[in-house]
């Protein structure tokens, strides 16, 4: 699923002013010299967030939907005598399926499209802060799956949506100026300080950017 769809999928799977948007968004990070997986092309930028979000969704969901998909809820026993109950998934689980693509499957790619619509703005405000001294003039705006901290077991996993970052190319040391969240969603202050908080925890082990 996922080697076919992030290689096909185009600017038609969204509405025209939502794409539009988006690369509008993208353009302006890359000509402020943002790092955004995919390149610096807006349908690889888009592709590979699709891709990120169905590999989010197959190790978070894929499971639940598969059985959802084969072999399936139990069908009307009254027109099909032949099917056993223990053939097919439970009423649970497909419960848990059905919540899930229409809840987690869905969030994930609004939240996919919500960080590629921020990426300008925000790459327009790092280079404001720059120009303002606010910022050192060599911090460079990282976004998405360009920054990475260590999980269990050698794995990794993206951390925050954005981060601004000094890097020491003769030592590959980061110095950490910033990290920022976008939500697709409603987010109160308080959820949103304690995600920041955590976000910077993780950050004492920002190990991979490029």
């Amino acid at each position: 699923m996922t080697t076919t769809l992030d290689q096909t999928v185009g600017w038609d799977a969204v509405p025209h002013s939502l794409a539009h948007d988006i690369q509008h968004s993208i353009k302006e990070a890359v000509q402020f010299g943002a790092l955004i997986p995919g390149g610096t092309k807006p349908l690889r930028i888009f592709r590979a967030a699709v891709k990120s979000s169905l590999k989010r969704i197959e190790e978070q969901g894929g499971g639940a939907v598969l059985r959802f998909l084969n072999p399936g809820p139990y069908p009307d026993f009254r027109n099909n005598p032949e099917f056993k109950r223990v053939d097919f998934i439970s009423d649970q689980d497909t419960a848990t399926a059905v919540n899930y693509i229409f809840g987690g499957m869905m969030n994930t790619f609004k939240g996919a499209l919500a960080e590629l619509l921020a990426a300008g703005p925000v790459a327009a405000l790092v280079a404001e802060l720059k120009s303002t001294a606010k910022l050192p003039p060599d911090t460079q705006l990282f976004i998405g799956e360009t920054v990475r901290v260590p999980q269990f077991r050698g794995r990794y996993a993206k951390a925050a949506d954005f981060h601004t970052l000094r890097v020491e190319a003769s030592t590959n040391l980061f110095e950490l100026s910033g990290i920022g969240e976008v939500k697709s969603y409603r987010h109160n202050a308080t959820a949103a300080s304690s995600q920041i908080d955590r976000n910077l925890l993780r950050a004492d082990s920002i190990i991979t950017a490029h």
